[in-house]
């Protein structure tokens, strides 16, 4: 992890973020991928590092936002677990859209994460609009000091798991994105139903969930910002999510990578070790060329948004590049170190044969890449 600019303080966070995960979590991935739940020892070890926190304003506990740092985490994680790095940056995504406006609710809902260990939810999707994420069907409706909110939403990640719920609503159907709006509400309010676990392909270990909407009251204070801005404060969000989910497949591919040189380097075939085979070694290079070409555009993206704010053209345009390229990037070495093992590529259990089905989801969530494509062209510099 060769990230030019970084300051001592990134580069130490970054090294115990890489030996906790190495030490504590990757011993644990073969059984999260067996049984699809998140060990116990986990989100306490998430919290000690900072982690959970690390979007939390100064002023509810955390250190602010760096989208660098943040970066940093996702990557060593995903090197590891993509399951947890997926569970940690939605986390993110929700405490984003939570402190994207100044309010006391979200102060008062941030020291959740302060009391103990958890992580949010961040409910858009839903069964009908997954990309077209403007014309939902989820209502919430202004009775007195309250909304009633009804409806489904799906892919949630952390659902079940979370204990503060980020939920994009329709208050007004006929304004399309202009009619939605966010709020938040307890894991355990009256209304609001985890109605199904998904059984996945990859990132087994972190819940995805569908969540019911019954008549759930939701107290007009919990709104977030205005009516009709909920769908903006998600985009706002969603570039930093992206380019963190990036990093994380920078991270994925990069442990592929790893764990394919290593074995290509015992394993020996016609008396000699794999890796001295010509043919290999230019896979090898090939691999290791995206992933730093990957690596580099995440920065480089992290740091405008640094620089510029989450809501420039530039974040939407390079959070967009980063996260098509990167997942793509992830996708390819990881059929690629698959191949490298042969048959024992096929067999469960097989490190590689965990990061390529994880990798598949990259491509898919936060946007799919032909999402991206169009956000990318829509951001184009005059």
């Amino acid at each position: 992890m060769d990230v030019p600019g970084i300051t001592a303080e990134q580069g130490l966070f970054r090294d115990a973020v890489v030996s906790a995960a190495q030490q504590a979590i990757f011993p644990k991935t073969v059984e999260m991928d067996r049984t699809d739940v998140l060990p116990d020892t986990i989100l306490p070890l998430l919290q000690e590092l900072g982690v959970l926190t690390m979007c939390h304003p100064e002023s509810a506990g955390g250190v602010g936002l760096d989208p660098v740092t943040c970066c940093l985490a996702t990557e060593a994680l995903g090197s590891v677990s993509p399951a947890i790095a997926v569970m940690t940056v939605a986390n993110w995504a929700a405490v984003n859209v939570l402190t994207a406006r100044p309010s006391n609710i979200g102060g008062r809902f941030l020291q959740r994460w302060i009391e103990k260990p958890t992580v949010g939810s961040y409910c858009l999707t839903e069964p009908r609009g997954g990309s077209d994420a403007g014309h939902l069907e989820t209502t919430a409706v202004r009775k007195g000091d309250r909304y009633i909110i009804n409806g489904t939403k799906c892919f949630i990640t952390n659902g079940g798991v979370s204990s503060v719920y980020v939920i994009v609503a329709a208050t007004d159907q006929g304004a399309g994105s202009r009619g939605t709006t966010a709020f938040v509400t307890d894991a355990n309010a009256p209304g609001l139903t985890v109605s199904r676990l998904e059984d996945k392909m990859g990132t087994r270990g972190c819940a995805l969930a569908e969540i019911t909407l019954t008549d759930l009251e939701v107290p007009v204070e919990n709104r977030i910002g205005q009516e009709g801005e909920g769908l903006a404060l998600a985009m706002e969000s969603q570039n930093v999510s992206r380019v963190t989910l990036a990093a994380s497949c920078v991270g994925l591919a990069q442990g592929a990578l790893d764990h394919a040189y290593r074995y290509a380097n015992e394993r020996v075939q016609f008396g000699r070790k794999i890796a001295e085979f010509q043919g290999l070694q230019f896979k090898f290079a090939d691999m290791a060329t995206n992933i730093e070409a990957a690596r580099s555009l995440v920065y480089r993206t992290a740091n405008i948004i640094k620089a510029e704010g989450q809501g420039s053209a530039n974040a939407r345009r390079l959070a967009a590049m980063s996260k098509l390229y990167a997942s793509d990037v992830a996708m390819s070495v990881t059929v690629e170190a698959v191949q490298m093992f042969g048959g024992y590529g096929y067999i469960k259990g097989n490190p590689c044969e965990m990061l390529m089905r994880d990798a598949k989801v990259f491509q898919i969530f936060a946007g799919t890449n032909e999402i991206q494509r169009r956000a990318i062209f829509k951001a184009w510099p005059n």
